[in-house]
């Protein structure tokens, strides 16, 4: 049975959830048409300061916005809206700058609408201190392409009150929910349009600044065939196109902020795109949001990208230009997707009071400084392709030390895969989960050849496998002789491709072994993590970190101890695992 949702007076998520509830058990319309008239007729409300029927409310909106395109007849029945205008009671919609609206409208949505589309609502502090980079002045045109419910404009209207901004975005009840934030702020709603931004040319070149976050999803076929310089004789995504569209948008000189998904930024793929970018946009700032910024919805990893686009496009980016790269290591929400809230006064914003740490890479743009998860690199210091993930030259994975001797240097990755047809004893086979802390973890037997499966690496003893998926949960661990030996006949041994081998280059890499296991290294490869929805560690962060000399001094009698540590816990495992068995049910020992 489904549970009855309660709700708190100001609390906008509890109050969205119990419209919602109230509406879904008692009419057959659509939850958002109907609670989008409710909402919009308590907004009149607000405004004229009285509180007549549904339908008097909606017609004076009807009257005053008619694009709103509210209708004038009520779609809950009255007993149903004196029920939900019950639940709105006690806090006001227009409230810190239009706070209660803003978050009502985004509960209203659901999850499955956006998700499909790879739209999601951007959290405010992002859209806030993303247009504090941008810095609208007096005067100035801002653009959002996709617009969706208007939060790059309202923030836009409440920091620079003279800016002109306009809208655009295909979704209708997007399109509509802007109309009503805008008319909220006392501007006019028609600055919203319902159109198609990827299939027009209107408005190129006329904008100061464009500022959005375009949903990442959806394929676009050969919709835009012809139209785009990124999308000649290729197949992109909808944000590539946006990225296009936007740069396109602006005049010369003028100021860009988007939200792009990580691999835009970082992967090998989409290279041409940032070398395309480079040569047309000066690079300000590119700040690495967190893994959570935009849970419960999705955990794709975004970064924020700040330019300014060059009086003419370049043959090439120019070398010397330094662009800011910032990781955000507090995305103002924990792994649940719920608000990290710290104190402040009780009439601010709430976006203002979201734990994060955005306001330190805006302050960090206008006034260069040090900052412990932030570097200034030239274009000619990228990695190539134009890496501009932050994620890749975050300070925190490099780790302090005088000595001149890599990983790489000691050990060697081994890339043999292992050979099922070659075969002819039986192989035991590792994946992520047997890997923890050190030694492997087994509760399995060897299978044969044929049993395999998908790609596999070789192993011999001696070797280190390291988790790239997440080496920061300690999944390290060495390959002992013991493992050779599981079956009477002996066996092979072969690991999942999601595990770097290391192979010393003469004996055991097992002395690595408590240096990897230990904080220092950890929190470095926690920070090395790149990528999407499964973030990786890249081979050359681990081979790259500088091996201590006293463990270099030491290895031989690391090595042993490790050896001997690896046997005992590995035996004291199995044991436990042999009592579990146990049926302690019946008598005997």
């Amino acid at each position: 049975m489904a549970r009855r949702h309660h709700h708190t007076s100001g609390d906008w998520t509890s109050v969205a959830a119990r419209l919602d509830e109230i509406v879904a058990a008692s009419c057959g319309e659509h939850a958002f048409d109907a609670l989008f008239q409710l909402v919009l007729g308590r907004l009149v409300a607000e405004l004229d300061g009285d509180d007549a029927p549904l339908a008097d409310l909606l017609a004076r909106a009807q009257a005053r916005w008619p694009s709103i395109e509210a209708g004038v007849v009520p779609l809950l029945d009255p007993a149903t809206a004196v029920r939900c205008r019950a639940v709105l009671d006690g806090a006001s919609l227009l409230e810190s700058g239009l706070m209660g609206l803003d978050a009502l409208f985004e509960g209203l949505n659901s999850r499955q609408s956006k998700g499909a589309k790879g739209q999601f609502f951007t959290p405010r502090h992002v859209v806030h201190q993303a247009l504090a980079m941008l810095d609208p002045q007096p005067g100035e045109s801002l653009c959002d392409p996709a617009c969706g419910s208007g939060a790059f404009l309202v923030h836009a209207c409440l920091q620079q009150p003279d800016a002109r901004v306009v809208g655009v975005d295909l979704d209708p009840r997007a399109a509509r929910t802007a109309r009503v934030m805008l008319a909220a702020l006392g501007r006019d709603p028609d600055a919203v349009q319902r159109a198609d931004s990827l299939g027009s040319a209107e408005g190129e070149g006329t904008f100061d600044v464009v500022a959005t976050n375009p949903p990442f999803a959806g394929d676009v076929a050969d919709r835009y065939d012809g139209s785009f310089a990124l999308a000649a004789g290729r197949r992109v995504e909808r944000d590539v196109l946006f990225l296009e569209r936007s740069l396109r948008l602006l005049k010369p000189g003028g100021r860009l902020a988007i939200v792009l998904p990580q691999n835009k930024l970082g992967a090998k793929r989409w290279a041409f795109v940032r070398r395309w970018l480079l040569c047309r946009m000066e690079p300000l700032a590119v700040v690495g949001l967190g893994r959570s910024t935009f849970l419960p919805h999705t955990s794709q990893k975004a970064c924020l990208f700040v330019g300014r686009r060059r009086p003419e496009a370049l043959a090439e980016p120019p070398p010397d230009e330094r662009v800011l790269l910032f990781v955000s290591r507090r995305a103002g929400k924990d792994g649940a997707g719920r608000l990290l809230l710290r104190d402040t006064a009780a009439d601010a914003p709430l976006w203002q009071a979201v734990d994060h740490d955005l306001a330190e890479a805006t302050a960090l743009l206008r006034a260069p400084a040090t900052h412990p998860s932030a570097t200034r690199r030239s274009l000619s210091e990228l990695d190539a392709g134009f890496v501009l993930a932050p994620e890749r030259y975050d300070p925190r994975r490099v780790l302090a030390s005088t000595s001149s001797t890599r990983i790489g240097d000691v050990v060697e990755a081994s890339r043999a895969l292992y050979r099922p047809a070659e075969a002819t004893r039986p192989v035991l086979v590792l994946d992520t989960t047997h890997a923890l802390q050190g030694f492997v973890r087994l509760g399995h037997a060897p299978v044969a050849p044929t049993e395999v499966g998908s790609s596999k690496r070789q192993l011999q003893p001696g070797d280190l496998i390291v988790s790239r998926l997440r080496p920061y949960l300690q999944q390290i661990a060495l390959v002992d002789a013991a493992l050779f030996g599981r079956d009477p006949v002996g066996n092979d041994v072969a690991c999942s491709t999601e595990f770097y081998v290391l192979r010393a280059r003469g004996g055991s890499a097992a002395w690595l072994l408590p240096w990897l296991l230990g904080e220092a290294v950890q929190a470095a490869l926690a920070a090395a993590q790149e990528g999407g929805h499964h973030p990786r560690v890249r081979l050359e962060a681990l081979l790259d970190l500088p091996v201590p000399a006293r463990l270099m001094a030491q290895r031989e009698a690391v090595a042993a101890a490790v050896q001997a540590q690896v046997e005992g816990a590995r035996a004291a495992g199995e044991g436990l695992a042999a009592l579990a068995k146990q049926d302690w049910r019946r008598g005997g020992p």
